[in-house]
């Protein structure tokens, strides 16, 4: 699939019209992944995390049911449970440093991803543990247009119980293996199994060089990083229905996804910063 295409097809995602909502990507190496699980294990059991229950994480808002751990892996303050900096624009980003460089299996991972990074994340789930529907918005809009921030996934360890949930659509990852998710759907995540389920979450600043190494049909950048054939990158889904979702706002839409969401464009830029002319009140970046 060529770049533009695959603009196309998740635009109409985010506006919950089909499109593209999750493919996989490709998978580590054996060796290379065993070692990122043992740096993961040693950040489970040795670094501080965030307790998404609370209020203060910024990802409370997600509805989050039973034990929901996070672990900021890329931040300024250098503190693993610090998630103030999880999210904004490129020119933060580029302040922000990996809090555990020591770690040079997941050093390399991250290398996959530079310099687009926006956020790393290990997220764990504990048993009976869920984030309830939401929306995001994954379109960031600039004096000069909008463009799109990506998601990743890397499963660590899981189980068959573990889903995401995408618009109307539930799928099972596997360990080991790289997945685009496509967070502008309405998306949730469970956990049903007897084992405690953990991702490494990315997000980036979605542009052709990205693309162009992460995505079927071009080389990668890495050789343990073996990218699948376009034709093996979808995954089938089972039907699924959310009766409700929350948006970032706080506020909670019953009924269909498809309630008309419109990706922002230009104009939806100088609404957000010069409300009064348009006469609308200016909302969070």
């Amino acid at each position: 699939m060529k770049y533009r295409s695959f603009l196309r097809e998740i635009t109409r995602a985010y506006e919950h019209k089909g499109g593209i909502k999750t493919l996989c990507l490709g998978a580590l190496e054996p060796e290379w992944f065993s070692a990122i699980q043992k740096e993961c294990s040693w950040i489970i059991e040795s670094a501080g995390s965030s307790d998404v229950a609370e209020r203060s994480p910024v990802t409370n808002w997600t509805r989050p049911s039973g034990r929901v751990r996070q672990f900021s892996l890329f931040n300024t303050s250098g503190d693993s449970a610090d998630t103030k900096g999880d999210y904004g624009h490129l020119g933060d980003a580029r302040k922000k440093r990996l809090v555990f460089p020591q770690l040079k299996a997941l050093s390399r991972f991250v290398d996959l991803f530079a310099p687009a990074l926006r956020n790393f994340r290990l997220n764990g789930m504990g048993t009976s543990a869920s984030l309830n529907a939401h929306e995001e918005s994954s379109i960031t809009t600039s004096p000069t247009g909008s463009f799109h921030i990506a998601r990743f996934h890397l499963p660590i360890f899981t189980n068959p119980q573990a889903r995401v949930y995408l618009d109307d659509e539930t799928f099972h990852y596997d360990e080991g293996r790289v997945y685009f998710f496509h967070h502008g759907c309405v998306h949730a995540a469970s956990n049903a199994g007897s084992e405690p389920r953990y991702h490494l979450v990315l997000d980036t600043f979605l542009d052709r060089s990205l693309f162009r190494r992460l995505f079927p049909s071009s080389p990668s950048p890495d050789p343990g990083f073996r990218k699948v054939k376009p034709e093996h990158s979808r995954i089938a889904g089972e039907p699924f229905h959310f009766p409700d979702f929350a948006q970032e706002d706080g506020s909670i839409v019953k009924g269909d996804i498809q309630y008309g969401r419109r990706a922002p464009g230009l104009l939806a830029f100088y609404k957000n910063q010069y409300p009064s002319v348009f006469g609308a009140p200016k909302s969070n970046p």
